[in-house]
Order: C-alpha cells, then structure tokens, then sequence
C-alpha cells in the first residue's frame, strides 16, 4: 500500500507550510545569536540576561508593582549579585540573572498570596500610559527639564488624538468601502 500524503492541498496545510517557513526562517535568524550567547555566556540565553533581574524586581518583599530597584531591594539578595548587579558582562551576569530567577520563583512559590495582590498594581503600571519613557526621563536628575516637560505635553496631546484620528478614518474607510462592494 501506498502511504497518504501528509498534507493535501487543504487551505489547513496551506497554512501549516507558512507556519514552518516562518519558523524555519525565524530560527535561521537566531541561531547565530543563539551561539553568540552560548559563548559569551556559558548557557542558553534566548535574546537578554535581564529577564531574571525584571521577574525579581517584581516579586520580592519590598515589590511594589512598579520599577522598583533601589537599595533596599539590592540589599535583600545575596553578595554576588549585589556586586555584580548590572552590566557586569560575560558569564557573571548568566549566574546573577539564573541567582534572580530562581530567588522571584522561590517568593513566588513561598508567598502566593503576595505575589497575586501584587498583580492588579503591576496591570496598571503596565497599561498607564505609552509616555511612561517620559515620566521616567523626568524623574531623574538630568537638569532642565523643561524639553521633556514639552515632549511629554506633545505626546499626551497629540499623539494619541492622532491615533483616535486615523483609527476612526480607518474605520470610516473601511466602512464605506465594504459598502460599495
């Protein structure tokens, strides 16, 4: 007997052949970065070192919900990481992101009540605003800050009327036109 084809010519396989295009061409565009971070770092590293730093910054005794890094927070972890916090490089920053991620994990596991409380406040520190790179450029000490007190004013006004603008013209158009057709 013959076998089946795996795939007919079905709208289905049409799209599981892109599907695997995609994720032939995605991991062929990272694989290089892949074994640059295998490297330079001792260990798989999808794309960054820093995603152990955010996971315990947002949960650990003092987490707020928000960007919270201050020396209380870094007084809390162990000495190696407090020495070598950030932007150490090379495989010392692999081992402070593994000794973060598995310090929020344990807190996590340790206090879930905790860990869920906190989640409402983190929503909102996420979805306040797209001019939070504002606000954060004004909370530190970078001198006059009257051009980012206008850029901020730019943003707020104009920015987002203009995405209402040409999400409600978009709109209409797409409106009228499946109208005519």
């Amino acid at each position: 007997g013959s076998f089946a084809p795996l795939c007919d010519a079905s709208a289905s396989c049409t799209r599981l052949r892109r599907l695997a295009v995609l994720l032939t061409l995605f991991i062929a565009l990272m694989l290089p970065w892949w074994v640059r971070n295998e490297r330079a770092f001792g260990g798989f590293v999808p794309i960054a070192n820093n995603g152990g730093v955010n996971l315990y910054i947002g949960n650990n005794p003092l987490a707020t919900g928000g960007y919270r890094l201050d020396r209380a927070v870094m007084a809390q972890l162990p000495l190696e990481a407090q020495q070598g916090w950030l932007g150490s490089g090379g495989p010392k920053e692999f081992q402070i992101d593994r000794t973060l991620n598995r310090l929020a994990s344990e807190y996590m596991r340790e206090h879930p009540r905790e860990a869920l409380a906190l989640v409402p406040a983190k929503l909102r520190f996420l979805f306040a605003a797209d001019h939070a790179a504002f606000e954060w450029t004004r909370s530190r000490d970078f001198g006059p800050t009257a051009l980012f007190d206008r850029a901020y004013e730019y943003n707020r006004r104009f920015y987002y009327n203009g995405l209402w603008l040409l999400a409600t013209a978009g709109s209409a158009v797409f409106v009228v036109r499946g109208r005519s057709r």
